[in-house]
């Protein structure tokens, strides 16, 4: 498929089916999926715009060390997936559904509770599973999950810090 570049535009969405969005400099304008698994590759460091899912299953790749983006995954079991080891600073929603969200591979800091965050910068809110990697990953469960889903460490030598939580 061919390219395309905009600009000036107050939002851009996809249509039904599959939409790649790569996303390689700053941006003002909304995005939005559509409905249909959309594909979303955030290939820049500053991102001032909403970036919607829509409906269906999408998938966040967030490439580099981003600032201010804000990736909402809403109906759908949505992926996010930090391949930056970078210092990334970012809100993910993952909407309805069971989403995840996979860790780069590089030593990772996890808070999982009521608030939830990886790495202290990336703030994320209904993502049911998250995914270490093999490297180290440090898991501090500082209050129960609002959400219920999988927490796996991939392997590694991890460091699981639980808080006075009770678990069922």
């Amino acid at each position: 498929q061919e390219a395309s570049s905009f600009e000036g535009l107050e939002s851009v969405t996809g249509g039904n089916k599959i939409d790649i969005f790569n996303i390689s400099q700053n941006i003002e304008s909304n995005v939005s999926g559509g409905d249909g698994e959309d594909i979303f590759n955030i290939n820049v460091m500053q991102l001032n715009a909403d970036v919607n899912g829509g409906v269906g299953n999408d998938v966040f790749n967030i490439n580099v060390a981003v600032t201010k983006a804000k990736l909402n995954g809403d109906a759908g079991s949505d992926t996010f997936n930090v391949k930056s080891a970078g210092d990334i600073t970012a809100t993910l929603d993952g909407g309805n559904d069971s989403d995840t969200i996979n860790a780069a591979n590089t030593k990772n800091a996890w808070i999982l509770g009521a608030n939830e965050s990886l790495n202290e910068k990336l703030t994320f809110s209904k993502i049911e599973n998250v995914n270490g990697n093999d490297g180290v990953d440090e898991f501090t469960f500082s209050e129960a999950r609002d959400v219920t889903g999988i927490v796996d460490a991939k392997g590694g030598d991890d460091i699981v810090k639980v808080g006075s939580i009770g678990f069922e």
